[in-house]
């Protein structure tokens, strides 16, 4: 019985219902961006977890899936529509998401490396949003308006991993969040 199902990079293709059936998979991570990945490769299974480049979102089936981490690609329109149970994604490397990209979706929980805030449209749909540290820099920087009314969210994160935060002016201008978590080592 497969639980966790890893699609490797030289992988590029994965025919229509490759793995329909498989009740106990539950794990699915795809590498390759570029892989051509029948819609319904994955008929019927009950996956909670996925990490996926967000140009294969639409393989993953929505009914049981609560947590998505992106790495790479682009995100369509109205591409989380429907995700009844979907409270976390996570978001690592070159992620695009489209306008309305969030629609329909009830996202709680976003994490997100610093350097692709401004690339996000999550103002409506995000809760709690966690700010990782840019991997390749010792500082990571919040400009001006970056989280600009933003009017449904609760709590932000920064994650620390001894990286230096600097937070320009305005940088949460308007936003409801009431509650803020910084790490020890930020506090000066």
């Amino acid at each position: 019985k497969i639980k966790t199902l890893t699609i490797p990079y030289n992988v590029t293709y994965v025919g229509s219902y490759a793995f329909q059936g498989c009740t106990s998979l539950n794990e699915l991570y795809i590498s390759n961006e570029s892989a051509v990945i029948e819609e319904t490769a994955f008929e019927s299974c009950p996956i909670f977890k996925a990490q996926v480049p967000g140009t294969h979102i639409g393989v993953v089936p929505k009914e049981n899936l609560t947590s998505l981490y992106l790495a790479g690609g682009t995100v369509a329109e109205r591409a989380f529509a429907d995700f009844p149970l979907l409270s976390v994604i996570g978001v690592s490397g070159d992620v695009v998401f489209n306008e309305n990209a969030l629609d329909g979706c009830a996202v709680i929980s976003f994490r997100v490396l610093a350097s692709e805030i401004d690339k996000l449209a999550i103002k409506e749909s995000v809760s709690y949003l966690t700010i990782a540290p840019d991997r390749e820099t010792n500082t990571t920087t919040l400009y001006r308006d970056a989280f600009k009314d933003y009017t449904n969210l609760r709590g932000v994160t920064l994650e620390n991993n001894n990286t230096t935060f600097d937070i320009r002016e305005g940088a949460f201008d308007n936003c409801t969040a009431t509650t803020f978590s910084v790490p020890a080592s930020l506090m000066k």
